[in-house]
């Protein structure tokens, strides 16, 4: 099957592994930089690196309204508790623009490493980190319950609105905790059926019963990935350096 435009980009081609190191590392340097123009700055390259590698924007935000409010919540928190006590300040606000800069990017690279990563191609990189191929399979699928479940309520809420025309279209969020509260019971015996037959088929596998496991791919780092290495190992060095000198921020601007 022919591979599409979007799913050629370069963060397609990198090695599972690269992706995983980079995305733990840059997690770290978020909480690390505390300023508003280094967030700022490293919330935007990782926007732009959605452009860059073919991402719809669209799939990225698909819960734009979940972001927007909890953007809202912490400006609003930040914005009249920053101080202690409930008073608004300049000061708190610009904290709380400076966390929604963190959330915002930590959402993006997820949603950048789930997208552009084959889930069986992750097992392998892992066990290649010297991990066991047993913790392996945990990790790739717990990435694959949010996507499932997703499916699930997607098909559950179609289901609903074929017996009630007027289902899911009310305005309100108080008024979709009753038909969210339907669905959600259908939506747990799926998801416990799915991982009945999950451990049924690996028993029947005779999965774990080997230390040791072989793989039909083989990884090998590529010139993009030791590109983005030093590419993105520069540009958080910058970031850090600018954070801790914030008269030469300020001199720049």
């Amino acid at each position: 099957m022919a591979i599409s435009k979007k799913e050629n980009s370069f963060l397609h081609r990198m090695d599972p592994r690269t992706k995983l190191l980079l995305t733990i590392y840059f997690t770290v340097i978020v909480f690390i930089l505390n300023s508003l123009i280094c967030s700022a700055a490293m919330m935007f390259f990782f926007i732009s690196v959605c452009f860059a590698s073919g991402l719809s924007l669209k799939k990225v935000f698909s819960k734009w309204k979940f972001i927007v409010f909890l953007v809202i919540f912490i400006l609003l928190m930040q914005t009249f508790f920053f101080a202690g006590y409930a008073s608004p300040s300049f000061e708190g606000f610009l904290h709380g623009i400076m966390i929604s800069c963190r959330v915002i990017t930590i959402f993006v690279m997820m949603h950048i490493f789930s997208f552009t990563t084959d889930h069986g191609k992750l097992a392998y990189g892992i066990t290649k980190l010297g991990i066991n191929y047993k913790a392996a399979f945990i990790i790739t699928s717990t990435l694959n319950i949010i996507p499932s479940l997703s499916e699930s309520m997607r098909q559950c809420i179609n289901a609903y609105r074929m017996r009630s025309p007027n289902a899911f279209k009310k305005k309100s969020i108080f008024s979709h905790f009753k038909e969210y509260s339907i669905i959600a019971i259908p939506v747990l015996v799926k998801a416990f059926r799915r991982s009945s037959l999950l451990a049924l088929a690996m028993d029947a596998r005779a999965f774990g019963i080997y230390k040791k496991r072989t793989w039909v791919v083989k990884l090998k780092f590529s010139k993009i990935d030791y590109l983005a290495y030093i590419v993105l190992l520069v540009f958080s060095v910058t970031l850090i350096f600018l954070n801790f000198n914030k008269r030469l921020i300020f001199w720049m601007i």
